[in-house]
């Protein structure tokens, strides 16, 4: 309660105030291919479905306080045809119509920042968001293809400040309430301290260094983590006649201690060594037509018997693509989860099995993913991609290779033998139009085209199309 104490006081110091509202209404029409998602000939089975998202947020400036509060209301899938896999361990609850469910809420911010001097102090719930967004992202950047639909939210106490004319830091205390390793609604409990610092030579060119040390309890109340992780981000931008080049890059390297997660070889718990690196280079010719080429790393597990866990993973946020990763691959991760909790195959499940639902987050993987984007018009681009991407160990699945006396099969159990994945085109059509002076509407068009390898199943090629309808002000 001191926080808001503080600001009632800060609120009686006098009558004026400054006021400005953000939010942005999206509605979704999707539909989304069936397939086998395990060797039992589970399928997804899904239709055309629509799912909305109202975000939208409130910043109040007085006497040199602020006071931000937002949120997503209405967020989820409110008419049209579920998926048929059971569970509810997919956060995005793909298995439900409906709008009125309490995680169809989100509270966002709902924080109070003050100036003291040199140093800003801020205090409250908070996203928060790093560099690229490869392993701190607040869900709210913009994609060529596919959505964004979380982001990682702390309640924080902060300082922030100057060291020199180009260099910033911040210092953060944070009691997680959902990211991607944790969430306080599903009993986990996490803390973590924070240190950044920041190089800002120009406007468009910037460096930073990140260091996190988090301490994190299980539901079971008995499991945990505890570790570091280190980042390093930069990027540039450089213009050349007509031409501007903006290329940016993170690294982030993880270290740490787990009893989450257990093997034969080692019941008392693993080492983690796990590293992740991202890159994304544009070439913009007079605003009009462009070239993007991203790419991305992240290690893998080849041992699972050893006593160290190297599989690293993007925040989910953090994609390419639309449905290789974020829905060939989280359906495999639900009906892989659902496999291995079902009673009749396993009277207890193995540890850390709850951490298989990434929501399709690129983990153990390398891929390459270039765009190309056009505007014949102002208010219209058209943008066309492409997505290759590889395992980074063995392609495999654990049930189902466990079954198989522990010789590497896919989840349709039929045996793998290369890295690749399988590739993906993506296209979309975008209009915008300006509504009022600060409300635009936007209309997307889009499209997404799996070719998934032979180790990754092979079959038809899947497709997905989509429909988007923002307004935002």
């Amino acid at each position: 309660m001191m926080w808001l104490s503080l600001l009632g006081l800060a609120f009686a110091e006098s009558p004026k105030s400054v006021a400005n509202s953000t939010g942005e209404v999206r509605l979704l029409g999707t539909l989304p291919p069936n397939f086998i998602v395990d060797s039992e000939g589970t399928e997804v089975g899904q239709g055309f479905v629509m799912s909305s998202r109202l975000r939208a947020g409130v910043h109040i400036d007085k006497s040199g306080w602020e006071f931000v509060f937002g949120g997503d209301l209405l967020s989820g899938q409110f008419a049209g045809d579920p998926w048929d896999l059971a569970g509810d361990s997919h956060r995005l609850h793909p298995e439900t119509i409906g709008l009125f469910s309490p995680y169809n809420y989100a509270i966002r911010d709902a924080k109070i920042i003050s100036q003291f001097g040199p140093i800003q102090w801020q205090l409250g719930l908070s996203t928060t968001h790093w560099g690229l967004g490869l392993v701190a992202n607040d869900g709210g950047q913009k994609l060529d293809f596919g959505t964004t639909d979380y982001g990682d939210r702390v309640f924080r106490t902060s300082i922030a400040g100057k060291l020199a004319d180009d260099w910033a830091f911040y210092i953060a205390g944070d009691w997680v309430i959902e990211d991607d390793l944790g969430a306080w609604s599903e009993g986990q409990r996490a803390i973590q301290g924070t240190l950044g610092v920041q190089w800002l030579p120009t406007e468009t060119d910037k460096m930073g260094f990140l260091g996190v040390y988090r301490d994190q309890v299980e539901a079971d109340q008995i499991s945990g983590f505890s570790g570091f992780l280190l980042d390093v981000f930069a990027t540039t931008t450089q213009s050349f006649q007509e031409f501007e080049i903006t290329t940016g890059f993170e690294g982030a390297y993880m270290h740490g201690v787990t009893t989450r997660f257990t093997n034969r070889n080692n019941p008392n718990g693993l080492g983690i060594r796990s590293f992740g690196a991202l890159s994304k280079t544009t070439i913009s010719y007079r605003k009009k037509a462009r070239i993007s080429i991203d790419g991305g790393f992240a290690s893998g597990d080849g041992d699972p018997s050893d006593e160290t866990l190297s599989s690293f993973a993007f925040d989910r946020d953090c994609n390419a693509g639309a449905l290789l990763f974020d829905y060939h691959q989280a359906a495999r991760e639900v009906a892989l989860y659902n496999l291995l909790t079902d009673p009749e195959h396993s009277g207890q499940p193995p540890d850390g099995v709850d951490s298989l639902v990434t929501e399709g987050a690129i983990r153990q993987a390398l891929y390459v993913n270039p765009i190309l984007g056009y505007r014949p018009l102002p208010w219209m681009e058209i943008k066309l991609g492409s997505l290759f991407a590889w395992s980074t160990v063995p392609i495999s699945q654990g049930f189902e290779t466990y079954r198989n006396g522990g010789v590497a099969v896919n989840h349709l159990g039929a045996l793998t033998e290369g890295y690749f994945m399988g590739a993906e085109v993506n296209w979309a059509v975008t209009v915008h139009r300006e509504l009022a002076k600060t409300t635009a509407g936007h209309l997307m068009l889009e499209g997404a085209h799996l070719a998934p390898s032979i180790d990754l199943g092979g079959g038809p090629p899947l497709h997905l199309f989509r429909i988007k309808t923002i307004f935002d002000w």
